[in-house]
């Protein structure tokens, strides 16, 4: 979710995932992800689109934001949906000081929060939902 570049999505498709969808508000996000995609020969692995994330009704083993915490907090209902049972949501882009406001939001949809990981001012989450 905010695909960008495509780099965590072709990261995944090198590491093996075969069903990956990419996605971003920014139609040039997607473009850079297809082209990335192409570049780095997992194209084939990665679906690319502007849909919103309201409008994904699959759920997914691991979802993945990079995307700053008021964007997360917006999502946070619909990135928790889209977390198939026992899968994971990986969230980044967190400043230190609203790591908690994200935590506090996340466990409200059902989640557990299994790991929190710092560098500097930035945090990331790994969360798992719940049976």
């Amino acid at each position: 979710v905010g695909c960008g570049s495509g780099i965590l999505s072709i990261i995944a498709a090198k590491l093996g995932a075969a069903d990956i969808q990419a996605i971003d508000i920014d139609p040039d996000s997607i473009a850079a992800t297809i082209e990335n995609s192409e570049r780095n020969k997992v194209a084939p692995f990665i679906s690319s689109s502007t849909k919103p994330l309201s409008k994904i009704d699959q759920t997914f083993d691991l979802v993945v934001a990079n995307i700053l915490s008021h964007i997360l907090l917006d999502l946070s209902v619909d990135l928790a949906r889209c977390v198939s049972p026992e899968g994971q949501l990986l969230l980044s882009g967190i400043l230190q000081d609203k790591a908690a406001d994200i935590s506090f939001r996340f466990q409200k949809h059902g989640l557990l929060l299994e790991r929190q990981m710092e560098e500097g001012q930035w945090v990331a989450q790994v969360w798992r939902r719940t049976p």
